[in-house]
């Protein structure tokens, strides 16, 4: 979840970097506030899909995932796999 926060966030922090109106309180109903946010995404992505997406949004505006993240992919996987097998506790059974 942590991760899909930081994601979240770092997609709407670049947004409301190039699109102003995402900076303040949007004063409108919300189908309004859904049109033009999914508007504001359309944009960036035709932005980015063009040539100049350098000058729109250069690499170091995003996360990347590096080594270090692939050591918690690892150690996920082991968690998971001793929670599911021998590391059940006799009432968690019921939840699966």
């Amino acid at each position: 979840m942590s991760r899909a926060r930081r994601t979240v966030e770092n997609a709407f922090g670049i947004l409301s970097a190039r699109f102003r109106v995402l900076r303040a309180t949007i004063s409108l109903d919300p189908e309004k506030t859904t049109t033009l946010i999914m508007t504001c995404v359309l944009l960036h992505n035709f932005l980015r899909k063009t040539g100049s997406s350098m000058i729109y949004a250069p690499s170091q505006y995003y996360d990347s995932e590096d080594e270090i993240t692939d050591d918690g992919r690892e150690i996920r996987k082991e968690f998971a796999e001793y929670f599911s097998n021998e590391g059940l506790l006799d009432w968690a059974s019921k939840y699966y």
